[in-house]
């Protein structure tokens, strides 16, 4: 009887590992899509929100490579509703591409953290060598300016967020 009980208790160990290991959910919550106007020393890039949920507040911000980007806001983001915005940005010097972060916040009670939601944009610079016009956080595949709305959903290249292949899930 002892014997079972420890089966069990290794069985549930097991499956709380692999829970613990599995993928994490993506976020769109958003509706955010991306399509880039024009591209050169300073670069155009629309963002067009569809959201599928309420936010108290959505930005643009500069992430890696960007010397300079416009400001973009939206405060009481409603689900349903049609939000845009284009942003010029600029490349840090030398670098081979930039990255634009949209974040979405909402509060859920002052004693709670709020739910935060990032979606990545990552575009190739001038500077990159043979390099795609436009890289997506969810696609590696190379795209040619202007681009087609698309709506991310996995982060940007080079991010790890689950363990490598080889890891026993």
């Amino acid at each position: 009887m002892h014997a079972h009980g420890l089966g069990i208790a290794a069985g549930l160990a097991w499956v709380a590992a692999g829970v613990a290991l599995a993928s994490p959910p993506q976020q769109n919550s958003l509706g955010a899509q991306f399509r880039v106007l024009s591209q050169g020393a300073s670069s155009v890039v629309e963002i067009r929100l569809q959201p599928k949920a309420a936010f108290d507040s959505v930005r643009v911000e500069a992430a890696s490579g960007v010397a300079s980007v416009t400001p973009c806001t939206f405060t009481a983001v409603t689900p349903g509703q049609s939000y845009s915005c284009q942003v010029s940005v600029s490349a840090q010097q030398g670098a081979p591409s930039l990255t634009l972060n949209l974040i979405g916040e909402k509060a859920i009670a002052a004693d709670r953290p709020g739910i935060v939601e990032v979606s990545h944009f990552t575009l190739a610079t001038a500077t990159a060598p043979a390099a795609p016009a436009a890289l997506r956080s969810d696609k590696s595949a190379p795209r040619t300016a202007p681009t087609a709305l698309t709506a991310p959903d996995q982060p940007t290249p080079g991010l790890i967020l689950t363990p490598p292949g080889t890891t026993p899930k």
